[in-house]
């Protein structure tokens, strides 16, 4: 576990980014729109519902210079993890990828966003979960220590495209067409699920599978809109609508199911296995997570040494087991991969 210090953005800081991308040469071929909000895509729990669409430009330089503008307003958490990681050791076929800046520093600094238990959340005070073992582990093969920091999700895959932090780690969709600003490294693969009270006897499928019922579900969600609808097909049936009740976060949607509040939940798969898990048999899944899709982690495409090095050691980590040791420490273990493959990003420096 990894005790967090954190730091907020000061008093008077913005972040305006339509100022940044005003920067920009006017000589730069200006693209239609790029999403800097970097939220996940459809139907992902975490895919918030706002975006900010700014005209970018095409050269690097501008891409650069807008993005800069996302994590040089974003507040931060940081510590240095212990290492190596159990059952761990360095590999220096590894290290010697890794690029001399890095090296030399001796730290492997990875971002995430810790709000997404059983991924990464805060717990007494502590930074853990399933991408957080994971992150140490990488960084153990590389022979260097993690330090992991904290910003707003939306910035994760900015702030490293731009070579602000090396590893983004945070529930990440590998394909999402706003990850393609940066390498993305599989690790996992998750869907959407549905849990439910034991006692409940909710219909696992069909229009009115939920009309009724209360629901829990994390606000500023793709699957609030989702809800939405079906309760509205719910009257339309002559039922009773969707209960909907929104939480701050999914560690609150997942605490109103286990304490009795709702009827249900919608989440991703791992979060929902995570909350049965946990719940002594009170809560079941139900049918299996629909929409399956890779998790990856982000690496700057300016970096295609550590994109390499990254991957491989992932693929160590899932040939020795110790991947399968934290997929089962966490209670994920449904959504495990075989093999990592490398999603590249569109930067023109990437093969």
């Amino acid at each position: 576990m990894i005790p967090l210090t954190a730091r907020s953005v000061g008093a008077g800081e913005s972040c305006d980014l339509a100022a940044t991308a005003a920067k920009c040469s006017p000589r730069c071929a200006i693209l239609p729109y790029v999403n800097l909000r970097l939220f996940h895509s459809a139907p992902r729990g975490r895919n918030r519902h706002a975006s900010r669409l700014l005209p970018v430009a095409m050269s690097v330089a501008c891409v650069t210079a807008v993005l800069a503008g996302v994590s040089a307003c974003s507040g931060t958490s940081q510590a240095t993890g212990p290492q190596p990681y159990p059952g761990v050791s360095p590999d220096p076929t590894l290290s010697a990828q890794i690029p001399e800046n890095i090296r030399r520093d001796g730290n492997l600094t990875i971002v995430t966003d810790a709000n997404y238990p059983p991924l990464e959340f805060i717990e007494n005070k502590q930074l853990v979960g399933a991408d957080i073992d994971l992150g140490r582990a990488i960084a153990t093969k590389f022979g260097l220590a993690p330090n992991f920091q904290q910003t707003p999700f939306s910035n994760v895959v900015a702030s490293v495209a731009i070579q602000e932090f090396e590893l983004g780690i945070s529930a990440l969709w590998a394909d999402n067409p706003e990850a393609s600003l940066a390498n993305m490294v599989t690790y996992y693969k998750a869907g959407t699920q549905v849990a439910i009270r034991k006692s409940e006897a909710i219909p696992s499928s069909g229009a009115g599978s939920f009309c009724g019922e209360s629901v829990a579900v994390e606000e500023g969600t793709e699957y609030i809109d989702t809800l939405v609808k079906l309760s509205a097909a719910c009257k339309k049936l002559g039922k009773a609508p969707i209960d909907i009740r929104p939480a701050n976060n999914q560690q609150r949607a997942s605490k109103l199911l286990e304490e009795g509040s709702t009827n249900a939940m919608v989440g991703d798969s791992p979060t929902v296995a995570y909350t049965v898990a946990r719940s002594n048999g009170e809560i079941i899944a139900v049918g299996n997570p629909a929409d399956i899709r890779p998790y990856g982690i982000a690496v700057s495409p300016m970096y295609p040494e550590l994109t390499k090095a990254t991957q491989q050691a992932v693929q160590q980590l899932i040939d020795s087991g110790v991947y399968a040791q934290i997929l089962e420490k966490w209670q994920i273990p449904l959504g495990a991969i075989k093999t990592s493959e490398v999603l590249y990003g569109a930067n023109p420096a990437t093969p």
